[in-house]
């Protein structure tokens, strides 16, 4: 990757793929393979994540959301707000296999056998990345009608796997940490992962 060096302000290398995400100078996210060719058009997503198992995490120009991993709802009284996800998946043809409608939870850089996608409405799922290799309008069709898919249960079995609240941290980011451990063990300070014994 030394021969993209100079020409990106980021470079984010594929984990078992082989597509480069690649940020340039003018600020405009693109998709590059090995010989520098432009998979995915520079400035098509807001935001692309790195490539892992075939897959990446993009974001729209449209998305209302304040990070590139959470979307944050408010709950008023007198009025319900609620702001809707534009993220979806790409794969390494560059083809959206989940469309711009959902909420993805990082998953670069995480050893997970799914992929979380969270609706609007808040319903979680797990998708596996052979099940979005091998028959992605299966997928699309079973979130659009939230029947088939898997729903992550909110209880003691999602332990582990939450990776909102401390996202852009070190602790996170880097070295795995979900925000349960972060809030238990680290005692809601994500700095001090280095305190592990």
């Amino acid at each position: 990757m030394n021969k993209f060096e100079n020409n990106y302000l980021i470079i984010t290398p594929p984990i078992n793929s082989r597509l480069y995400s690649v940020k340039r100078c003018d600020n405009k996210w693109g998709v590059v393979d090995n010989g520098n060719n432009v998979i995915v058009p520079f400035g098509k997503y807001r935001w692309i994540g790195g490539f892992q198992n075939g897959f990446a995490k993009v974001i729209s120009h449209k998305d209302t959301s304040s990070s590139k991993n959470v979307i944050r709802t408010l709950t008023l009284p007198e009025k319900p707000v609620l702001n809707l996800a534009k993220q979806g998946i790409i794969n390494e043809l560059g083809e959206e296999v989940v469309p711009l409608e959902y909420n993805v939870w990082k998953f670069y850089g995480k050893d997970f056998p799914s992929i979380v996608i969270e609706t609007n409405a808040g319903n979680k799922h797990k998708i596996p990345y052979n099940r979005l290799k091998n028959n992605p309008l299966s997928v699309i069709a079973r979130l659009q009608s939230m029947n088939k898919a898997e729903i992550v249960k909110e209880c003691n079995d999602t332990y582990g796997q939450n990776y909102h609240e401390f996202s852009g941290s070190y602790a996170q980011d880097v070295m795995g940490y979900s925000d349960d451990v972060i809030n238990e063990a680290f005692e809601g300070d994500p700095d001090m992962y280095w305190n592990i014994d």
